[in-house]
């Protein structure tokens, strides 16, 4: 948690005057993009809400604060676009505080989502844990490493070190169990996410793995690869169970349906492909797109 300090030191006369001067200054700024809502006030103070959308380069804003002796002190509640939140057991024990408080200065504590900091190179890939309390990220040339963060606190818990080149795809197994990554030297590896140890590598790409998906059951594992090729692997043998050849070049995005009957597929080729995932072999393809399939998710049509 972090701890901010607000003053305002000028005089700015009766904290009703501040309060309009600050409330017509912020309309005159940006007509209807704030809701006020005075809690209480008094003759030396004045306690007021206020929400904000997003203008003039500011990003959206949520405080309570609190004008006393023509001085300001505020609490910021939420900051650039929801990512701060407050239950409403805290709203109301920090309007309590401000109302009380005999202070100024208040040192006041705010909920605060991390920007998560400690890799060398870019961040290719990012993977939430089923239940949401982990973060996977991966990075590439001159970096090579994946990182699991807390997401409560913003922490680095452990990082997972083995592949030989950038890790340019990440994602967790549906248990939360195993974290997979595919990347350059024609490898998918397969980590163990309470210790962080490798289970085991698949080899069979011949080129760069680029995008990695796992069934809705977690048996199996999809790996697309610069090779122009989708593999499907046993994850308990780590064996190839089949090869889906048909993309023309390489194959960026891997999505199961559901019910885990049929995977889609995407290439730089322009295509979109369903392939069966039982017997390995192409369902239909979709025509040409009017640029590259970076990304495709596929709601199956197959009854569960």
């Amino acid at each position: 948690m972090t701890i901010h300090k607000f003053v305002l030191t000028a005089n700015f006369g009766p904290p009703e005057d501040m309060f309009n001067s600050l409330k017509n200054l912020r309309e005159k700024e940006c007509p209807g993009s704030t809701i006020w809502n005075v809690i209480q006030k008094d003759e030396k103070s004045i306690l007021y809400e206020w929400q904000a959308k997003p203008c003039l380069g500011w990003p959206e804003q949520h405080e309570i604060a609190r004008i006393i002796d023509g001085k300001y002190n505020r609490f910021l509640i939420r900051y650039a676009a929801k990512v701060y939140q407050l239950e409403s057991n805290l709203r109301t024990k920090w309007i309590e505080r401000f109302s009380q408080a005999k202070i100024i200065l208040l040192e006041v504590p705010y909920l605060e989502k991390n920007t998560l900091q400690g890799h060398q190179s870019g961040v290719t890939s990012v993977s939430f844990s089923p239940d949401g309390k982990t973060l996977a990220s991966s990075s590439g040339i001159g970096d090579g490493t994946i990182k699991l963060w807390n997401v409560a606190d913003g922490r680095e818990i452990r990082s997972l070190n083995g592949h030989q080149s950038s890790v340019i795809s990440v994602s967790f197994s549906p248990d939360g169990k195993t974290l997979a990554s595919g990347g350059g030297a024609n490898t998918i590896k397969l980590w163990n996410v309470a210790d962080g140890k490798e289970i085991r590598s698949l080899n069979g790409h011949k080129s760069t793995v680029w995008s990695i998906s796992f069934s809705p059951d977690g048996k199996t594992l999809a790996t697309g690869s610069q090779d122009k090729t989708i593999k499907l692997w046993n994850l308990e043998t780590g064996k190839e169970i089949c090869t889906f050849n048909g993309h023309q070049s390489v194959v960026l995005s891997l999505s199961f349906s559901p019910d885990g009957k049929t995977l889609a597929s995407g290439s730089t080729d322009k295509t979109i492909k369903l392939w069966n995932v039982a017997d390995c072999k192409l369902i239909t393809e979709s025509g040409k797109t009017g640029g590259d399939v970076l990304a495709e998710k596929i709601i199956a049509s197959h009854p569960r």
